[in-house]
């Protein structure tokens, strides 16, 4: 409700796309902070001896290159534009592999254009898994092509588990993954960009570890989850020692 956020001393987003759309809905801007998402990087370690394991309960070969996606299949996750990325790159680097884990109102839709791009037994879709960190153990390239997002916890989880990154900047990717740093950053509905990157990855795996590796390092310390808690604490804080009367009402976006 627009009136309540206007009532509310402060609030916290966790994207600057969710400030803005707060800023638009007529809070103040000096009242809404960006606080990004942060993850327990210790729940969250690749263990690369656990790599051929985990492929071969999924059918993939040790030689197989395997670009791996996680999310609802929903629209906005847009995992038919990664599809025509993927069937496009292929020709070009036939060891290719899809590999996708989630269920939703587009599973069936998916499964037909893989059909129709005659992706065969080169594309899976693994509908609903709750093993998402034992998957990424088998992903050479984690790859989100969203059109929208918040702070998503797969790019958070895929930074944590050093899989290299390509993720289109919807939402609070960008702030997530410094484009050339960490990952590699697209624009959103950009199949070209999308397609190019991908293919950047695969034909330079030492330079994707580097960024892997830097992504890593960041989740260890700026997007750690005692780093998230203490930015949520301070606000707190802030709003306590303003006076009682404001200091009992915080909004947190999510």
């Amino acid at each position: 409700d627009k009136q309540v956020l206007r009532l509310l001393p402060r609030l916290v987003a966790v994207s600057e796309d969710i400030r803005q759309t707060l800023i638009r809905s007529g809070v103040s801007p000096h009242r809404v902070r960006t606080i990004l998402n942060g993850i327990d990087e210790r729940a969250f370690v690749r263990d690369r001896g656990r790599t051929a394991g985990i492929r071969q309960s999924l059918g993939l070969q040790p030689d197989d290159m395997v670009i791996g996606s996680v999310g609802r299949a929903e629209p906005q996750k847009r995992f038919d534009l990664l599809m025509r990325a993927f069937a496009q790159l292929r020709v070009a680097h036939p060891q290719l592999r899809l590999v996708i884990a989630g269920d939703g109102s587009q599973l069936e839709t998916l499964t037909a254009l893989a059909r129709e791009l005659n992706l065969g037994d080169r594309c899976l879709l693994l509908g609903h898994r709750t093993d998402i960190p034992e998957l990424h153990h088998a992903f050479d390239l984690f790859v989100q092509a969203s059109d929208y997002e918040g702070t998503p916890n797969a790019v958070l989880e895929a930074m944590a588990l050093e899989s290299p990154i390509v993720a289109t900047s919807a939402g609070g990717t960008a702030q997530l993954v410094r484009t050339g740093i960490d990952g590699l950053v697209v624009p959103a509905g950009d199949i070209d960009a999308l397609t190019r990157c991908i293919d950047e990855v695969v034909r330079d795996p030492s330079a994707a570890a580097t960024r892997a590796a830097s992504a890593r390092r960041r989740v260890e310390t700026d997007l750690s989850f005692s780093t998230r808690m203490a930015s949520v604490e301070a606000v707190y804080t802030e709003l306590m020692t303003s006076g009682p009367s404001r200091g009992a009402r915080l909004a947190v976006e999510t």
